[in-house]
């Protein structure tokens, strides 16, 4: 019986390394996640902004497309402190 028993506590002690293992793994993993949507957040971000540089220079040169954006963006924009960043007047709750 003993050799029994004993062949029990190793197989306890291997499901507890497994256990220990798995946990590990799924850190890891959680780690890597975090990581790849912290570059997808930074590369959206960079998008952005490189799109709003070429727009402004767009609306700096020519007076039809600056007249368009801004349409565009009094229909888009909701909050004063945003509307305000273009001369927009704030709009009236309905």
């Amino acid at each position: 019986m003993a050799k029994v028993e004993e062949l029990e506590q190793q197989i306890k002690a291997l499901e507890d390394r497994k256990k220990q293992l798995l946990a590990r793994k799924q850190r890891i993993e959680a780690r890597e996640n975090e990581a790849l949507g912290k570059e997808m957040r930074k590369a959206d971000t960079r998008r952005k902004i490189l799109l709003g540089a070429m727009t402004v220079e767009m609306m700096a040169e020519d007076e039809s497309v600056r007249a368009r954006i801004l349409k565009r963006l009094d229909a888009f924009l909701i909050r004063p402190d945003d509307r305000k960043l273009f001369g927009l007047d704030a709009k009236e709750e309905a």
